[in-house]
């Protein structure tokens, strides 16, 4: 009798997944998701910062070409003007103003009323508690500026639309994001933002980034970390690298652009106010110095300042009080490692070449 042959059957394979299967899809998902969260956040930061680098730019050309217009100026009945009034004041040390030191009173006070960063650059060489007669045009057209809280990014919005224009029609802001024009405040003065909604900070005269150190009684030196951090901010600082002496009067890094002799620093203006006789009234100017101006015989340029990705500006406020609202790094840079994750280093500015 013949054997049936035996029939061997194979076990079907379950349908779906194993769980093996199910957790390395689950993987590969969860990285290509983390993936995509990582590109994508990182494009939408890169296109917040390449659209607050072109309003910055916007606003840089519209404040250089009143610069530039400024700078033709012929400011020379003003200076003979302020001499007069100082000679007829009756000061002391020295009893007479020099034309030329004249000349360059005139035109730091024309500048300062021009692109005022702070409420105080607004009123003239006696400052807040003193006459209104030589305030800024801005000040007394009729516009209220006495809050002293007002920004700087304010301050500059109204200078561009409301201010002196030297001969330029007031500024048309139709080139910047709508979005960047706003009153992040509150307090019903319009202001540039960037694109984290934060205001802009505009500095005239940011000394204190390049020159940090107590400048009370002489200007300190200038340290190659003091120069490697400012230069994150302002690119293409003039003057070889390294520890800059401040008695080396040959580096562009030791003058005052807008006094390079240092004619302010040589007279008892930099360390004593002084009166000026405006015609039947007396003001009592203040001390021409870093309190009240600015640290002298020191480099300085326009400045405009986002705080960047990280919405910290690692500077004193633009418009606060001196040394902070001259750019002085917070908190204080010493040592190099102070720079690790320091505020400043993803700041956006004008004088960043990118």
């Amino acid at each position: 009798m013949q054997s049936r042959p035996r029939t061997t059957r194979t076990a079907r394979r379950p349908a779906g997944f194993t769980m093996l299967e199910l957790l390395i899809v689950i993987g590969i998902l969860g990285f290509i998701s983390a993936t995509l969260i990582v590109v994508l956040g990182t494009t939408g930061t890169e296109a917040r910062i390449e659209s607050t680098r072109t309003t910055i730019r916007v606003l840089d050309s519209l404040i250089q070409e009143r610069i530039e217009a400024f700078n033709d100026l012929d400011l020379s009945s003003q200076a003979s003007q302020l001499k007069a009034q100082y000679d007829g004041a009756g000061n002391s040390s020295p009893s007479t103003l020099p034309r030329n030191l004249a000349a360059i009173l005139v035109k730091k006070h024309r500048f300062r009323s021009a692109f005022p960063q702070r409420e105080r650059d607004l009123q003239g060489f006696d400052g807040p508690s003193g006459d209104t007669a030589d305030d800024s045009p801005l000040d007394v057209s009729g516009n209220d500026f006495t809050d002293v809280s007002l920004t700087s990014s304010e301050l500059m919005y109204a200078a561009l639309t409301k201010g002196a224009a030297f001969g330029l029609p007031n500024a048309i802001l139709d080139e910047i994001n709508p979005r960047h024009i706003a009153d992040a405040d509150g307090d019903g003065f319009p202001e540039f933002v960037d694109d984290w909604g934060n205001p802009l900070h505009f500095y005239i005269w940011p000394t204190k980034l390049i020159r940090p150190g107590d400048n009370s009684s002489s200007n300190s030196d200038i340290t190659a970390l003091q120069r490697q951090v400012a230069a994150i901010l302002i690119q293409g600082l003039p003057g070889a690298s390294g520890n800059l002496s401040a008695t080396d009067f040959s580096s562009l890094l030791n003058q005052d652009p807008q006094d390079q002799l240092g004619l302010i620093s040589s007279s008892n203006l930099s360390s004593s106010g002084f009166d000026l006789d405006m015609g039947g009234t007396t003001i009592n100017a203040t001390a021409i110095n870093e309190d009240n101006w600015h640290t002298l015989n020191t480099y300085h340029t326009i400045l405009i300042v986002s705080a960047g990705p990280d919405e910290m500006l690692g500077l004193g406020a633009a418009g606060g009080t001196a040394p902070a609202c001259l750019g002085q790094p917070v908190p204080a840079i010493s040592i190099s490692s102070d720079l690790d994750d320091h505020p400043i280093t993803d700041n956006l500015t004008n004088r960043q070449q990118r």
